[in-house]
Parts: C-alpha cells; structure tokens; sequence
C-alpha cells in the first residue's frame, strides 16, 4: 500500500505523469475523464484526454478528498478511445481498495515545536503507525517517542 501513496498534490480532475527519479513532468496536462476502481484486483480503469502516454508510465492520480495527496500507479495497457477526440483509456495497478480512509493529525515538531496539519490514509488498521508512515513518507524524522519537522530533520542530516 506504500508504494501506492504519493504526499504530492494533484489537482482535481487531472492526471500527472511521473518521470525519471519520480520527477512529476507538470508541462503536460491530462484531463481525468473519470477512474473505475476493482477493488478486489488492485486494478483501475483511468480515462483521460490529453497526450499518449507509454506502457510502463507512473501516473499520479488525486485520491478523492485529500488535499496532498495521490495515487501512484504503473501503467500496463493504453488503448484509444473513439470519443471524446484524443482520449485513452489505461489499465492501472494500485492498491486493492476502492476508498480510502482519510486522517488528519495535528503534528507538533519536538525540535521547533512548530505545529502541522497532515493529512493521512489509515490503512492496517493501527492509525498511530500509519501516521507515522506517513510523516516519514513526508520528510519527517518521525518514530513512536520523537517528531521533528522536514526541515529540522534535514538541518540535523546535513
């Protein structure tokens, strides 16, 4: 589920197309036409218009109501649609449920003692380490006794 998740904003109704290094290439836009999820797979149907997009792509795809964050799914099959002109319809891999469970949690660095809002999606049923996945998916330095900041944890790395 993880590998899944992105803490990268998509903007509603649009798709982002990950490049090298997990690069997102914002020059191109790509209008989502709409996502069919089966659950039970851990397959999705996107539909989009815009440019052809290759076998093997990363995509990022905005989870519904999140602010921050997405989805990030390889492609494994692009086929043309005959209407509306220049859209596709692409077979995506991804976790294997349909909604998603969306947390907030006011975070408070122990270095800065700066306060957070973040956004989260509780999935193995223990909502603290989900949290904490989360914050280090985020840049945190995060464990079960101690929270700093990205850019403290960056300050103390470097």
């Amino acid at each position: 589920m993880l590998d899944s998740i992105s803490y990268t904003h998509t903007p509603g109704g649009q798709m982002l197309l990950i490049g090298e290094g997990d690069q997102v290439q914002n020059q191109v836009k790509y209008e989502l036409l709409g996502v069919v999820a089966q659950e039970a797979a851990g397959v999705f149907e996107v539909k989009w218009k815009g440019p052809f997009v290759d076998l093997g792509s990363q995509v990022l795809l905005p989870v519904k109501g999140a602010k921050g964050i997405s989805l990030k799914m390889q492609i494994e099959k692009v086929d043309a649609l005959i209407t509306p002109v220049g859209s596709w319809s692409a077979v995506c891999m991804g976790p294997k449920q349909r909604e998603f469970d969306l947390k907030n949690i006011q975070a408070n660095c122990d270095q800065c003692h700066q306060d957070f809002q973040l956004e989260f999606i509780a999935f193995s049923g223990d909502d603290q380490s989900d949290a904490l996945s989360a914050m280090n998916l985020q840049g945190w330095g995060a464990n079960m006794d101690k929270q700093v900041c990205p850019e403290c944890h960056s300050s103390a790395l470097g």
